[in-house]
């Protein structure tokens, strides 16, 4: 209601451009070869996986080339040639895969095929996490603004993707120990707090590597692999607790989710001295 009566009113002053048809259509093709190539991992024949791989690896080269050659693409992807803005940008993907894959798939199919809960239970076990890291998003926002005029407002995010971490390692302890659902709320609980701290702030951090004329194209990238990343996240688990069986699938997804918030880690310090290096 409010768009249909604000955006009326609103003055473009930016010249007509053509939508970039072309680009989109290479997009999804892309997007959705790249979904296909993650979900086959799990099939026993690999000569799938194979075409699927040469098919991507053929469309990444088509939309780059597109992209070079397009004034105003639908996916600003020459960003990447910002080496802060892509170590950024992978942290901040690798992170948000692992949010999904563990809130949003694997916790509660945990709850109810290992640990023979109800949907009510696995449901339930998401919400005080949840609340909390509701709660503390916009503090932790303030909190990295403070921090970011002294020089040390990454330090919020190697805290909050370290308690991550832990949490992550508790939760693999968890797996393999008897029925425990509210100890497990509660290292849910105390992931959501290190992920507030985190990947709101992350995602800042990617902006602020590129220049403010490619803000704009920096949100648009951000914003798609907030909704793309999840997709892959499951898929990735999905697959592993296909090849796996139940429960070790489970365990060795929660393995493979530490490593990935390792590898976050690794990239946000990365990106922290490549700052450092430049200022010298």
């Amino acid at each position: 209601m409010l768009a249909l009566v604000a955006l009326p009113r609103e003055q473009i002053n930016a010249p007509n451009q053509n939508f970039d048809i072309k680009g989109f259509v290479w997009l999804v093709l892309l997007l959705t070869t790249f979904q296909l190539l993650v979900t086959s991992g799990g099939r026993k024949n690999g000569l799938i996986f194979t075409l699927l791989l040469v098919l991507c690896g053929g469309m990444v080269s088509g939309c780059w080339r597109h992209i070079q050659r397009q004034p105003q693409p639908v996916l600003a992807a020459t960003l990447f040639t910002n080496q802060r803005f892509g170590i950024y940008f992978t942290a901040y993907f690798i992170l948000q895969a692992v949010n999904v894959a563990l809130g949003g798939f694997l916790i509660p199919n945990f709850l109810q095929l290992v640990w023979h809960q109800s949907a009510f239970i696995a449901g339930s076990a998401m919400l005080p996490g949840l609340l909390i890291r509701i709660g503390l998003m916009p503090l932790a926002g303030k909190w990295f603004d403070h921090l970011n005029h002294k020089g040390v407002g990454q330090h919020l995010i190697y805290g909050g993707t370290t308690v991550v971490g832990v949490s992550m390692l508790i939760l693999g302890h968890l797996a393999h120990g008897s029925v425990q659902v509210g100890l497990l709320v509660g290292v849910y609980v105390l992931y959501n707090a290190g992920l507030a701290l985190a990947i709101s702030n992350l995602m800042t951090t990617s902006i602020q590597a590129v220049a403010t004329t490619e803000t704009a194209d920096a949100n648009a990238l951000l914003n798609t692999a907030q909704q793309y990343s999840g997709g892959i996240g499951i898929a990735l688990v999905a697959t592993l607790i296909n090849r796996q069986g139940v429960p070790a699938g489970f365990y060795w997804s929660l393995v493979g989710l530490a490593v990935g918030i390792a590898a976050v880690i690794f990239l946000v310090i990365s990106g922290r001295k490549l700052i450092n290096t430049k200022n010298n």
